[in-house]
């Protein structure tokens, strides 16, 4: 068993590498090979399909009654479509119908596009994308060796509706072949451009695979690459895609495709780079979190109380750890001590030390330190998101009049000096 592999993509010359990776074939003397690329908005989406999302548990139960209540209404454009499962499947999916193939495509610039775009653009810089790669020839080694033979047969590693119906022609013999293992890569036929436009094909996904991965882990030797994008370059990259004509003008042909190419070409983004909310601290979906806490890295009451429970107790271990790493001795207001977040969305929490408020020029610094220290570090470690409490305004008894201004002040001063980094 191979294990799918993870390409961190961060820089454009990775993207540059993703879009060329075409291997040179000596028998034919040309750069190509048989790859198919899906890509998804966010990386934490499973390669599912839209039947197994729709339908949940009982998508073995429904998908014989969706395709023929669909062909129902189907056969007034197209009466043929009676005589195949194949053909129902391929233009049910084209309208909609929630189905068991998954799209991909030959063209890594559409698998791009698909990855790049959101129904709300403002997240587009807010997390990262996945660009999959798979290899066909290799994916079909798993095949049983009818469906093998059959490709050798019509010389291609991709089926079309003819090829299929030559092993199999009911959904029965197919997940009956596939079992968990195995699965067909299908060419549909151009119903419309957008087929050809999108460069289409379908994953046929047999019923007994819940997790399109249970197969892509099988496919030995590279034969399934993960390209993760960092969510820092999708705005580029979103732009590029925009330059080279590849957008909603050429995926959806017509006014249709025109009009949500309009609207995502004008959307105006929000540049606020600061920006207040009335939230737990905890909820925040970003980089970093901010903790407020004494010189012992104690997860009191308030702010630290609510982390500690949301992180878990892996969260004070690593804190109490990172004290019998400075001595056991307390660490001094001001300092700033990095740990992991744990079951926290944030990936880090950087625990800042306070002091007393009384009203000292020594305590005002102490918390423009703070701000300060956590901002700087933040850059340091590449991350492009942070959230703090109101530092100091709670426990410590800073009055929030003056908490508000100090931490604004800070926070606006830093920005404009690294105005260079997204942060």
């Amino acid at each position: 068993m191979s294990a799918v592999r993870t390409v961190q993509v961060q820089t454009v010359e990775q993207v540059r590498q993703l879009l060329f990776d075409q291997e040179f074939q000596q028998n034919i003397g040309r750069y190509r090979k048989t790859y198919v690329y899906r890509g998804l908005p966010s990386a934490d989406y499973e390669l599912q399909t839209s039947l197994a999302r729709n339908c949940k548990h009982r998508k073995d139960e429904l998908e014989a009654l969706l395709l023929d209540n669909f062909s129902k209404y189907a056969r007034m454009e197209n009466p043929s479509i009676q005589n195949s499962v194949w053909y129902k499947m391929i233009l049910g999916q084209h309208h909609g119908l929630p189905t068991r193939l998954l799209d991909w495509s030959r063209s890594p610039l559409m698998a791009l596009h698909f990855a790049t775009s959101e129904d709300e653009m403002d997240l587009l810089d807010r997390r990262d994308c996945v660009v999959w790669r798979l290899d066909v020839e290799k994916a079909n080694l798993l095949l049983p060796e009818a469906y093998r033979e059959q490709c050798v047969r019509y010389k291609s590693p991709v089926f079309t509706v003819d090829m299929l119906h030559g092993v199999c022609d009911s959904l029965a013999d197919y997940d009956s072949a596939m079992g968990n293992g195995s699965m067909v890569m299908l060419e549909p036929p151009t119903i419309d451009m957008r087929i050809a436009n999108q460069y289409s094909f379908f994953a046929i996904v047999p019923s007994r695979v819940t997790r399109l991965e249970e197969i892509l882990e099988k496919i030995p030797e590279d034969g399934v690459i993960r390209y993760v994008i960092d969510r820092n370059l999708r705005w580029q990259i979103r732009d590029m895609l925009d330059q080279a004509n590849i957008n909603e003008r050429i995926v959806y042909p017509g006014l249709d495709g025109i009009a949500t190419w309009l609207k995502r070409y004008y959307f105006v983004r929000d540049l606020t780079r600061l920006r207040i909310r009335t939230m737990n601290v905890v909820d925040l979906d970003a980089d970093i979190i901010v903790n407020p806490t004494d010189g012992l890295l104690t997860m009191g009451n308030g702010a630290g109380g609510d982390i500690a429970r949301k992180a878990g107790p892996e969260l004070q271990e690593a804190c109490d750890r990172s004290l019998e790493q400075h001595g056991g001795l307390s660490y001094a207001p001001g300092e700033v001590v990095v740990t992991g977040g744990y079951r926290l969305k944030a990936g880090y929490v950087y625990h800042a030390v306070t002091v007393e408020w009384d009203d000292s020029p020594a305590a005002a610094a102490c918390l423009r330190k703070l701000y300060e220290g956590c901002l700087a570090m933040a850059e340091a470690n590449r991350c492009h998101s942070i959230g703090f409490p109101l530092l100091m305004s709670g426990f410590n008894g800073c009055p929030q009049e003056t908490a508000w201004r100090v931490a604004l002040e800070t926070c606006d001063a830093f920005l404009a000096g690294h105005g260079s980094y997204p942060l």
